[in-house]
């Protein structure tokens, strides 16, 4: 996102603040998480794959076992 590779995602409640980082939830569901208000936001599968073809172009191993 830095680098302007993919698409910035922001917080839901404040575009001020940083970028939120992804955690996983009691689920163990991927979820965007905002450290400044703790927004957080479960990533769906669209966002899911969107992230997956982010990370195919650093060759990442576990991508091909799948």
């Amino acid at each position: 996102m830095d680098e302007g590779a993919v698409p910035y995602i922001k917080c839901g409640n404040d575009k001020d603040h940083t970028r939120p980082f992804v955690r996983l939830d009691n689920n163990d569901e991927l979820q965007l998480y905002c450290l400044a208000c703790a927004w957080t936001s479960t990533v769906g599968l669209v966002m899911y794959s969107e992230m997956k073809k982010c990370l195919s172009i650093f060759d990442v191993e576990w991508l091909d076992q799948e």
